[in-house]
């Protein structure tokens, strides 16, 4: 999308002189000025003007190569608000700025007595952008002659890495759930206390993902799998209402759908941290945007490193990320050692009732206080477990 001030009788011969390997669609019936030209390579790509107006070009787009098609929707507001209020008339749904790598100031007025920035530009989507394009990045780049800066949108490949152990409320919903836990919990350990802990939580894992593999994996299908033996089941015994095998096998059905149902909206909760909403069957629908809107903005993209180098993929990022913290925490001075009981002794001079030993009834108050919905700590457990 270019903004432009060129005439509406200058255009032709300006894109041919310009830019004449691409295709152009402009918006000069709906502004004489033409505020706005939009550009694709018509090798790559198919676009087709669905609706317009003086500050907004609506499109479909088509990519050739993979046969995926998408809105898209080109906006130069006006610099009033009350010239803005046609516009909001025809764009809604846009709920979300499309996360973006540099972009902190999108344009400048190029002046050196008063320079001014603001960030002006924008990519926003909705929720079936995130559930058709979950892998793009977007990236602002440097300004070059404009006073705005470019911006790229890039569908990336996801990269499939090791997922870390997270635990999931719906497994105590397995009736042997404690005495699962038990047989790992009560082996032996050594070491100390705390080391005593972490080794039995780690040795957990292993079994807590023997039940999810068992009883819980893919619970989306299973839930409708099991819906579809519970109409069959049911219509065959509306065609025998006395059979005792089918009343049976009905209310097994019953149970077992009730309790995958009630997994699946656990699970669901849990991970679109929606804690407004009770839960029901209703809600499927919206936990499933949640967590793919969720996941979309916790998506870590392509981020610029302290040199200046945009770093793509996996490995560069970690890369980044690792020299950034080792620069700003690590250091080679020795650091002397101070006895525990120095500060202790003088930092504790409130009044004495703050001195007071903390009690068992008083942590474990505050333990289940947490909610179980609440983020999982470092080790893949919630508060839900304990």
């Amino acid at each position: 999308m270019v903004e432009t001030h060129v005439r509406k009788h200058s255009c032709k011969g300006v894109f041919r002189k310009s830019i004449g390997a691409y295709s152009l669609v402009t918006n000069y019936d709906f502004h004489p000025g033409g505020r706005l030209w939009v550009l694709w390579n018509p090798t790559a790509m198919h676009l087709r003007v669905l609706d317009g107006g003086a500050q907004f070009l609506h499109c479909s787009l088509l990519h050739r190569s993979s046969h995926r098609s998408f809105l898209v929707t080109f906006v130069y507001t006006y610099n009033r608000a009350p010239e803005r209020l046609d516009l909001w008339d025809k764009l809604w749904g846009f709920s979300v700025d499309h996360p973006y790598t540099r972009g902190v100031f999108t344009w400048h007025n190029k002046q050196e007595a008063a320079p001014k920035w603001a960030k002006l530009d924008r990519l926003l989507v909705n929720q079936s952008w995130f559930l058709q394009m979950p892998t793009t990045t977007v990236t602002f780049l440097p300004f070059g002659i404009s006073d705005h800066a470019p911006v790229i949108l890039t569908t990336a490949l996801s990269v499939n890495c090791h997922r870390p152990f997270r635990y999931l409320d719906c497994w105590v919903l397995l009736s042997d759930f404690v005495g699962c836990v038990s047989s790992g919990w009560l082996s032996s350990s050594f070491g100390g206390s705390i080391y005593a802990l972490f080794a039995k939580l780690r040795r957990l894992r292993a079994v807590l993902k023997s039940i999810h593999c068992t009883e819980f994996s893919d619970l989306r299908n299973r839930v409708a799998m099991v819906k579809l033996r519970l109409n069959d089941c049911q219509l065959r015994l509306q065609a025998s209402p006395t059979s005792q095998l089918f009343l049976v096998e009905e209310k097994q059905l019953l149970g077992y759908y009730a309790r995958l149902k009630t997994a699946e909206m656990r699970v669901l909760a849990q991970r679109a941290k929606v804690q407004h909403l009770k839960l029901s069957d209703g809600n499927t629908k919206y936990f499933y945007a949640s967590i793919t809107a969720r996941k979309f903005r916790n998506t870590i993209g392509p981020i610029e490193d302290a040199r200046g180098q945009l770093c793509t993929g996996h490995e560069a990022v970690s890369r980044a990320f690792l020299c950034y913290y080792q620069t700003l925490l690590g250091s080679s001075e020795p650091v002397t050692s101070l006895p525990g009981d120095l500060f202790l002794e003088n930092v504790l001079c409130q009044p004495a009732h703050l001195d007071v030993m903390v009690t068992l009834p008083e942590i474990k108050a505050a333990l289940w206080s947490i909610d179980r919905n609440k983020s999982l700590g470092v080790n893949g457990y919630s508060s839900g477990f304990f």
